[in-house]
């Protein structure tokens, strides 16, 4: 059986410097799920299951922005 990855896990293997955690949905439940120094903000649904939304100042990270398109309910960036 092949276990889907969440959006949690999704956003770790496309960005884990800011993602740090691989933990099922570390991102939108726990405050540990993310680091980024205070620039960023990461929004979830209601159930705490799906990225919805991520608010980040850009002049705090460098280098090109990582493909997130398996973030299906992301709808703010």
């Amino acid at each position: 059986m092949t276990t889907v990855p969440t959006d949690c896990q999704i956003a770790h293997q496309a960005w884990p410097s800011v993602f740090t955690s691989n933990v099922d949905n570390a991102c939108c439940t726990y405050s540990t799920g993310f680091n980024c120094a205070g620039a960023c903000d990461i929004y979830c649904d209601d159930s705490k299951t799906y990225i919805t939304g991520i608010k980040a100042q850009r002049s705090r990270f460098s280098g090109s922005f990582p493909d997130l398109g398996g973030l299906k309910r992301l709808t703010s960036l």
